[in-house]
């Protein structure tokens, strides 16, 4: 199998030959099996306290995770019952209830801070979604909401 690298003006390399590993995607996968799930697919969460966000019929699959919860899972039927179940630890961030949106990021560079939420550029602040920084003077903050006030929150350094 080859690849055709941009720029390579058409030279194709061996998968492989450049000695780079691919990034791992999942922290887990399994194989389980959900008799009562009738998706092809679904998307859920584990909540550290044990609650399932996502179709009740796919506990199973959660359950077969050899991960902590917190996480997120995402779940493929193979045949029949038997799934494959990508999982990744996630963090969990309870904000106020007043934070409107799906989606927020957060980049602060020095004294400089930009909020979007849903895309769109914000002018409030959110001292609990700053805080998910912690003592990092450059960092980005990326939340997607679960369900309510609970959100899943990334943060990396810049």
């Amino acid at each position: 199998m080859t690849e055709e690298f941009p720029g390579a003006r058409g030279f194709r390399l061996p998968v492989g030959i450049t000695g780079l590993q691919r990034q791992r995607e999942w922290d887990a996968v399994v194989l389980a099996e959900a008799p009562g799930l009738e998706a092809d697919e679904a998307e859920l969460v584990l909540l550290r306290d044990g609650t399932l966000l996502g179709d009740p019929a796919a506990e199973p699959l959660v359950r077969a995770v050899p991960l902590e919860s917190p996480f997120s899972a995402y779940a493929v039927r193979k045949s029949g019952a038997l799934y494959s179940v990508g999982a990744n630890e996630i963090e969990v961030a309870e904000l106020p209830a007043a934070v409107e949106g799906e989606e927020l990021e957060l980049s602060v560079r020095g004294e400089e801070r930009i909020l979007t939420v849903d895309g769109m550029r914000s002018f409030d602040s959110i001292p609990e979604l700053e805080a998910l920084g912690g003592d990092r003077a450059d960092f980005v903050v990326r939340a997607r909401r679960l369900a309510g006030r609970l959100w899943q929150a990334d943060v990396e350094a810049l």
